[in-house]
């Protein structure tokens, strides 16, 4: 019950939110909170975006990537998308700075990022096109997950990117699971239609 889980949080928000009061600009309380509001709870998101404007400009970098992606969740569960977007941005930039010498944790991340702004695009603006722009930056990153290779193949092939359709076909079917088994069917199936057509990836 989603009643419960929040009431069993209310303790822990209630000792940050103490913190902050004796201590304004804790930045540990606020990153919390945030959390808290936006992955957890997904309430007070207005809240959640301004203790994030205030970590945004953080002098910890660690704490700036978290405060900026956790606007960018509850922007994208407000609506926010423009913010969001800008944030999916600025996160990239960071990120690279950040993992430059980690590059398994870099490829990791940025794949994440450009899923996550493919998904405003495509889910939020019906923006196919810019959608597919971040769905090929994206397949540059280790992101294993079949029915997202699933998707992109889909909308790539809907919009006769055959390059990318073939790319994102071969990483879905590759990582192919028990939980997506059907849409990789689907998958398969479309792929057969197309070379019967004489379309070679």
């Amino acid at each position: 019950d989603a009643g419960e889980e929040h009431s069993m949080l209310d303790p822990a928000y209630n000792s940050f939110k103490t913190v902050l009061a004796m201590e304004p600009s804790n930045e540990e309380a606020m990153l919390y909170l945030a959390y808290i509001n936006t992955f957890l709870t997904r309430t007070n998101l207005t809240e959640s975006i301004a203790y994030s404007d205030v970590l945004s400009k953080s002098a910890d970098l660690p704490t700036k990537i978290k405060a900026i992606s956790y606007r960018m969740e509850a922007c994208s569960i407000t609506g926010a998308i423009a913010q969001a977007l800008k944030d999916a941005d600025s996160l990239i930039g960071l990120t690279r700075d950040f993992y430059k010498d980690n590059r398994t944790a870099l490829e990791y991340e940025l794949g994440h990022i450009y899923m996550k702004k493919a998904d405003l695009y495509l889910e939020h603006q019906q923006d196919e096109k810019k959608a597919m722009v971040a769905f090929t930056e994206a397949l540059n990153y280790l992101h294993p997950d079949p029915l997202t290779y699933n998707t992109i193949a889909r909308l790539a092939f809907d919009h006769q990117e055959y390059e990318l359709g073939g790319k994102a076909a071969t990483m879905a079917l590759l990582e192919n699971n028990a939980d997506s088994d059907s849409a990789l069917m689907a998958l398969q199936k479309r792929l057969e239609e197309l070379s019967s057509k004489g379309i070679e990836n």
